[in-house]
């Protein structure tokens, strides 16, 4: 969950919205009901009812990344400390958007072809908030999308979206 809503927050520009508070957390779970499931299947037991509109447009992106772990090294099984020691399997096939899609590779690859002015958008915005040391705003739009065709027009190279934040006038004006 977690890893899908940075995903959709940082690369996309696109966050979900906050749980309703009477919502129970994912950890909330009956520990003796999931201790043999995939996260994958977790998400499923938990993800009905009310959690199902936002786990649909969240899940997905998080579980494409399953087989890294936290300091994103490749596994192929999750260890899962309860009752008792377990090594679950990955499971890190989607559908994201209609399309099935397995893992990491084939979600980068989904994301060039059919994401890139999302990633473009949402990576150019926090580029520029982090730059300027501040959120953005409705009136940083314009300079957003100048900045983010720059970036696409020349392959998506961080070298040349840096330079152009940094020649950008909103970055000199920032004190």
């Amino acid at each position: 969950v977690s890893r899908g809503v940075w995903l959709r927050a940082r690369l996309l520009g696109d966050p979900p919205p906050e749980p309703p508070p009477e919502v129970p957390a994912l950890a909330d779970q009956d520990a003796e009901a999931v201790e043999g499931l995939s996260i994958t299947q977790r998400l499923q037991q938990h993800a009905t009812g009310v959690c199902y509109d936002c786990h649909k447009g969240i899940d997905p992106w998080g579980i494409a990344m399953e087989s890294f772990d936290a300091i994103g090294l490749k596994r192929d099984k999750i260890l899962r400390i309860g009752k008792r020691r377990l090594k679950l399997p990955v499971v890190d096939g989607v559908e994201v958007d209609g399309r099935p899609l397995a893992g990491m590779s084939e979600l980068k690859a989904y994301l060039r072809a059919h994401r890139s002015a999302d990633f473009a958008y949402g990576f150019t915005r926090h580029m520029l908030s982090y730059a300027l040391g501040r959120q953005l705003s409705y009136r940083d739009e314009a300079t957003v999308r100048e900045l983010q065709a720059v970036f696409e027009q020349n392959g998506f190279r961080m070298r040349t979206l840096i330079k152009a934040i940094v020649d950008s006038p909103v970055f000199k004006e920032t004190p």
